[in-house]
C-alpha cells in the first residue's frame, strides 16, 4: 500500500485485513477486519483525509485516542490501537455485529417509549463513565450509537470518540469553530463557551426526543434556522406525538435547558428521570411519527468541522501513537 492509495478490501493496516466496508460518513470509513497476529474480529476506522491532514486534528487524535483507549465500558466500543500507516491515520476498535441507531430510524421511524428508555439508559451509563474519566463526547447522536442483539438481548454501544474532549485541554479546539452534528449541538458550543460534560447530556435530551418522536427536537427548513432554535425557543413536548407519557416531557425539557446549570447533573440522572416518568403512565405502541421538516438523515449528520489546512509530511510506514 502506497501513501497515494486509499486503503480498501484486502489491504493490510495496522496489522489487520480490511475485509468488508460497513460504513462510511464525515469522520471517514469503517472496515470490518481481521487482526492477523491474533485471528480476531475487529473494527478499523480510517480517518478522512481532510481532518488526518490537520495538524490540530491530529493532535487531538493522539491525545484522545490514548484517552479513550483508556476507558471500557460494555456500552463503549473499545480502542484497541490507533496510529499512523502510509500518511493514513486509524483506530482498531471492537466489532460490534448490529446495526447504527441513525438506520432503525431512517424515514421518521421512532421506537416504543419502553425501548427507548431502556436504549436511553444504556447510552447514559456510557456517558457517565466517560465523565467520570474525564471525556466529553461532543457528538452523541444516532450515528455514533450500536445496536446488537434483540430483544431482552438488545445493546446500545456509543462510538467514534473522535471528536471526544478531555476536559482539561480546552485549548485544542480552534476559537470559532465547533464539532458535531447540529440538530444535537448544545447552545453553549453555538455560543462559543466552554462546554463540558452538560452538553452531552443536552445532546442525550435531543437524542430521547428523536427516539420516542422520530423528530429531532427542533426540524427547521435552513440550518441558521435550527441554530437560533437552539438559542432561543422553548424545548418540544414529546407527548404530542401519540403513545408518549406526558412525563417525558419534563425530562426532555429539563435535559434542553438553555442554560447548563439548568439540566440534569448527569446522565445517569436523566435516564433515571424517564424511567420514573414511563412507570407513571400506561404505554400505548408507537407507530410511524409526522413527516420531519427536514429529512431525518440530514439532520443525524454532521453540519461542520474545521477546515483542514495544508497536508502534514507523508509517513512512510506503520507507526504507534507516541505512548
Amino acid at each position: 500500500m502506497t501513501a497515494t492509495h486509499t486503503p480498501g478490501p484486502g489491504d493490510v493496516l495496522g496489522g489487520c485485513r480490511l475485509d468488508r466496508l460497513v460504513a462510511q460518513g464525515g469522520m471517514g470509513m469503517v472496515y470490518e477486519a481481521t487482526h492477523l497476529a491474533l485471528g480476531r474480529r475487529v473494527a478499523v476506522k480510517i480517518i478522512a483525509p481532510q481532518l488526518a491532514h490537520d495538524p490540530e486534528f491530529r493532535e487531538r487524535f493522539e491525545r484522545e485516542a490514548r484517552l479513550t483507549a483508556r476507558l471500557h465500558h460494555p456500552n463503549v466500543v473499545d480502542v484497541h490501537d490507533a496510529g499512523e500507516q502510509d500518511d493514513v491515520l486509524y483506530l482498531v476498535m471492537r466489532f460490534v455485529d448490529g446495526i447504527d441507531l441513525r438506520t432503525l430510524l431512517q424515514g421518521g421511524q421512532r421506537l416504543a417509549p419502553a425501548r427507548t428508555v431502556t436504549l436511553v439508559g444504556q447510552i447514559a451509563d456510557a456517558l457517565d463513565a466517560a465523565h467520570t474519566a474525564g471525556l466529553i463526547h461532543r457528538d452523541v447522536t444516532p450515528s455514533n450509537i450500536l445496536i446488537s442483539g434483540k430483544g431482552s438481548t438488545e445493546q446500545a454501544a456509543l462510538t467514534d470518540f473522535g471528536l471526544v474532549k478531555h476536559i482539561d485541554t480546552a485549548g485544542l479546539t480552534r476559537t470559532g469553530a465547533w464539532f458535531g452534528t447540529l440538530a444535537y449541538v448544545a447552545p453553549e458550543a453555538l455560543r462559543d463557551e466552554t462546554i463540558d460534560a452538560r452538553a452531552d447530556i443536552y445532546a442525550l435530551g435531543c437524542l430521547l426526543h428523536r427516539m420516542l418522536t422520530g423528530e429531532t427536537p427542533f426540524p427547521r427548513e435552513s440550518d441558521a434556522a435550527v441554530i437560533a432554535a437552539h438559542l432561543t425557543d422553548p424545548p418540544p413536548r414529546p407527548s404530542a406525538t401519540r403513545g408518549v407519557p406526558a412525563g417525558l416531557d419534563a425530562v426532555v425539557a429539563r435535559a434542553l435547558a438553555k442554560q447548563p446549570g439548568d439540566r440534569f447533573a448527569s446522565a445517569g440522572a436523566l435516564a433515571a428521570a424517564a424511567r420514573e416518568a414511563l412507570t407513571a403512565a400506561p404505554e400505548t405502541p408507537a407507530g410511524t411519527a409526522p413527516t420531519q421538516r427536514r429529512a431525518p438523515g440530514d439532520a443525524d449528520m454532521p453540519t461542520r468541522v474545521a477546515p483542514a489546512p495544508a497536508p502534514a509530511p507523508r509517513a512512510s510506514s506503520a507507526r504507534p501513537l507516541r505512548r
